[in-house]
């Protein structure tokens, strides 16, 4: 995920890259007609993840083959987050 900070208006816009899609996409304008980021990474993995989410607001519980394949996919997109002191500032056209 990048996020991009305009210095004059100091909005923030944050993308992530699909690559199987190789493109970038904003995940804040998202609509209910859109396609989910990374959903053609792993299909089943991004849907139980949703499984596990959203087993608690409707009072189920998720398998144990659910939870690995969500923890499967999870970990496939969090393998090196890196952090940053400061931003960096560059300009680019």
């Amino acid at each position: 995920m990048v996020s991009i900070i305009d210095g004059v208006s100091e909005m923030v816009m944050d993308f992530i890259y699909d690559g199987q899609q190789k493109q970038w996409q904003g995940i804040y304008d998202l609509t209910l007609d859109d396609e989910a980021p990374l959903s053609f990474r792993d299909p089943q993995g991004l849907s139980a993840l949703l499984a596990t989410r959203l087993a608690d607001e409707y009072g189920r519980e998720v398998g144990l083959a659910t939870l690995n394949q969500a923890t499967l996919f999870m970990q496939g997109i969090t393998i090196r987050p890196s952090f940053h002191d400061e931003p960096y500032a560059g300009v680019f056209m």
